[in-house]
């Protein structure tokens, strides 16, 4: 049973681990643009604000139901 733990704590951190690398060989050098230029730093706050309130926004859709906000009347 530990052997199945183990090969999926394995392939649990390789994800983990490759995810962290695409995300940083992303980040860093979109974060040098934002540094360097003005209307790239205003273009990519503003493409992070919108994928940082989609989450949101869902939330809020599943709680509507969930609370009673919606009424049938």
């Amino acid at each position: 049973n530990w052997d199945v733990i183990w090969h999926y704590a394995a392939i649990h951190a390789s994800y983990t681990l490759i995810s962290l690398a695409l995300g940083t060989l992303t980040a860093v050098p979109l974060a040098y643009l934002a540094h360097r230029s003005t209307r790239t730093y205003a273009v990519l706050l503003a493409a992070t604000n919108i994928v940082y309130a989609i989450p949101s926004l869902a939330m809020f859709v599943l709680m509507f139901p969930l609370f009673g906000v919606i009424s049938d009347v």
